[in-house]
């Protein structure tokens, strides 16, 4: 079972993708889903989730500065925002990859074949 966590201050957004991840991953559970970023960290330093879609411009603390607090950081980030700029600054902070709102279901479904087969790879490798 894949286990996710949704962060994005806007509540459709959370919905939205929830549905698109259900067609997508039907062995994924999401986990968590908030659009509260400091709700998140709490939960996000507690728990152990495997994937996180994480939006980047929310109110009182951003995505990065989510990121900044968790330090010992055992989950892959997928960034999805409405801005195209942070793009660079996302893959600094080792994500995965970044998608762009409206979520695409195929290039979702792209983001996570690659994903599974990175994930995949390194079972095998270790």
């Amino acid at each position: 079972m894949i286990k996710i966590a949704i962060v994005d201050d806007e509540k459709h957004s959370i919905e939205s993708l929830s549905i698109h991840l259900k067609e997508s991953l039907p062995n994924a559970e999401i986990e968590f889903s908030s659009n509260k970023a400091q709700e998140a960290l709490e939960y996000l330093k507690s728990s152990e989730i495997d994937l996180l879609f994480l939006d980047i411009e929310m109110p009182n603390m951003n995505g990065f500065q989510l990121l900044e607090h968790l330090s010992n950081r055992e989950f892959d980030v997928i960034f999805i925002t409405a801005y195209n700029q942070y793009a660079i600054q996302a893959f600094k902070t080792k994500a995965i990859s970044y998608l762009l709102k409206p979520i695409d279901e195929d290039e979702l479904r792209e983001v996570l074949d690659m994903w599974l087969k990175e994930k995949e790879k390194k079972r095998f490798t270790q």
